[in-house]
């Protein structure tokens, strides 16, 4: 099969000068033979791998509006298989925006060594692609999906609403971008698309498995799974992202595997554990992944390891977890054992303050973000506490706030925020 393709390449380049064939030249004919390559040995030229060459860097998360580094490695090789480091032509990358159908061209640098420094720069939030090319021929790997986020300047302007939701509280995504929200006031938990379309509803009231009295929190877990905290059944149920039942465990008590209206509810990815947060007990237990007992942590005070009407719960990329305590008006800070570490907060309208905090969330950034109630605004943090900025005032307008209590952050940085007294979701 190859004599046949040899015979016409040297037909085609006979009479070329090999010495004023361009290196991209010699690298389509490379790549377009899959690495079968004809060459005048008297002459051995350096071509460039696209299928050897790579990426180190690039960074699955960026920011809308920044500069994103990465390195290109080439692989530079010879006719007898020699390895070069060598800048080469033909070399390009550009990012496409998936939601704007849009591409920009990428700054590449050749810094020797056969490295090549790339910057990036995502104009929008949204998915990303990535591309690599040597001769329009992708390098190994690409396309490399970059999801941009909002930058924390941008944040507070809502960009969406979804509206006629029955007292919304807890508030989640899952993998696909959907919006998984509790809407107490219909005992029931609704999914959205990222755009806010209603998908489907699943529970009602009542008293029986798969039914709700008073939900509250909920939480994504494995698989898309969800577990949602029934604040008036002292329990917790597990759900598909469809909405069929899983389990439903717990009685009202003080023992293990029972509950004291538990309110919040979050999965612990570097434990693979479910943390529930009890506000009657003001403890949280932990659960492992197949809803059995773990260990327990807190009681009700005001010494640093102990909890004041805990309303959230939520974890860093450590799997440090974080409680909002509402009458204490403070965050409080723990190993993911139980291990008190810091707090921080007081009771106030300054900056950095709050008036009866409710919702938390964690970004992959390790950003935290506070639902101050009683202020009508959101304050963000960094986990050691240093205050970042705040927005949103009380009023039914948009970016304004009536009784908040979920919040969670998206994929590419914007904020779900459910403002229960407004009946809605602002997407900020």
């Amino acid at each position: 099969m190859k004599a046949p393709v040899l015979k016409q390449i040297e037909r085609i380049t006979t009479g070329f000068s090999q010495d004023t064939l361009a290196p991209e030249e010699e690298a389509n004919m490379l790549l377009v033979l899959d690495e079968i390559s004809f060459f005048n040995r008297s002459c051995p030229k350096v071509v460039a791998s696209a299928h050897k060459t790579c990426v180190s860097g690039v960074m699955k998360t960026a920011t809308a509006g920044e500069l994103a580094p990465a390195t290109v490695h080439v692989r530079t090789i010879d006719l007898g298989g020699k390895e070069h480091r060598l800048p080469v032509k033909g070399l390009t990358a550009e990012l496409a925006c998936c939601r704007e159908n849009s591409t920009i061209e990428c700054q590449m640098r050749w810094e020797g060594h056969g490295n090549y420094a790339l910057q990036y720069q995502p104009a929008t939030r949204g998915k990303h692609q990535l591309h690599i090319r040597i001769n329009r021929k992708s390098i190994k790997g690409s396309p490399y999906t970059v999801m941009a986020r909002r930058s924390l300047q941008s944040l507070g302007k809502p960009v969406n609403i979804i509206r006629n939701i029955k007292n919304p509280y807890g508030i989640a995504t899952n993998s696909r971008g959907e919006i998984i929200v509790v809407e107490r006031g219909a005992s029931c938990v609704s999914i959205f698309t990222p755009e806010g379309q209603k998908i489907r509803s699943f529970g009602k009231e009542g008293t029986a498995r798969g039914q709700f009295v008073r939900p509250w929190g909920i939480a994504v877990v494995e698989d898309d799974s969800l577990v949602v905290a029934d604040h008036a059944l002292h329990r917790i149920q597990k759900f598909t992202s469809y909405g069929s039942l899983i389990a439903s465990i717990g009685t009202q008590g003080s023992n293990p595997m029972q509950f004291q209206s538990p309110i919040g509810v979050t999965y612990n990815h570097k434990t693979g554990k479910l943390y529930v947060l009890e506000c009657s007990s003001h403890r949280v237990q932990i659960l492992n992944r197949d809803l059995t007992f773990s260990s327990t942590f807190g009681s009700q005070g005001s010494g640093n390891e102990r909890l004041q009407n805990p309303y959230d719960i939520a974890t860093d990329s450590d799997g440090n977890v974080y409680i909002t305590n509402n009458s204490s008006h403070c965050v409080k800070v723990f190993t993911p054992e139980g291990k008190f570490l810091h707090r921080f907060g007081s009771q106030g309208n300054g900056v950095g303050q709050f008036n009866s905090p409710t919702g938390i969330a964690i970004d992959c950034r390790n950003i935290v973000y506070i639902v101050d109630y009683g202020n009508c605004r959101v304050s963000l943090f960094t986990t050691q506490g240093q205050f970042l900025k705040s927005f949103g005032s009380r009023g039914s307008a948009e970016g304004q706030f009536n009784g908040s209590y979920g919040i969670t952050v998206c994929s590419d940085g914007s904020i779900l925020v459910t403002d229960s007294g407004n009946n809605r979701i602002q997407i900020l």
